[in-house]
């Protein structure tokens, strides 16, 4: 499963906890976040604005802080801008994710030639020295 996938999953099921509506992952809007905003994936809320008869700020505000709660393992942080649920992923996610990918590519006989078909380098938002690797939205094979 994808990253987005993840979120679009896991933004659906806030959603239903918190306001108490059917949501489908499908129906979640998720983009990777400008480089001028903080965060990496960014939700966007206007499509539920009707629906759930709230301001953009306050979905964003309710659903963000489910999901940094309850998903810890994924958000370290989110912060809302007009109507864009912007979250950060948390560096171990990412950690286990290369780990994983680079088990399953060593499995299926591929070497490290083949990382940089699978990695891109994101320098972080915050201007800190570090950086993360982020994985395009390709999924590895199970075999």
């Amino acid at each position: 499963m994808s990253l987005v996938q993840k979120v679009k999953e896991v933004s659906a099921k806030a959603i239903e906890d918190v306001f108490k509506v059917q949501a489908s992952a499908d129906d979640i809007l998720v983009n990777q976040t400008k480089p001028e905003f903080e965060g990496d994936y960014t939700v966007v809320l206007f499509a539920l604005v009707k629906q759930l008869r709230q301001s953009p700020e306050q979905l964003g505000k309710q659903i963000g802080e489910y999901l940094v709660e309850n998903n810890k393992e994924l958000f370290t942080a989110y912060n809302v801008i007009k109507g864009f649920l912007n979250l950060t992923v948390n560096d171990q996610y990412f950690n286990n994710f290369l780990s994983y990918t680079l088990a399953r590519m060593a499995a299926c006989g591929q070497i490290t030639i083949h990382l940089l078909h699978w990695l891109h380098k994101l320098a972080s938002h915050t201007g800190t020295a570090s950086a993360i690797f982020l994985f395009s939205h390709f999924v590895v094979p199970d075999g």
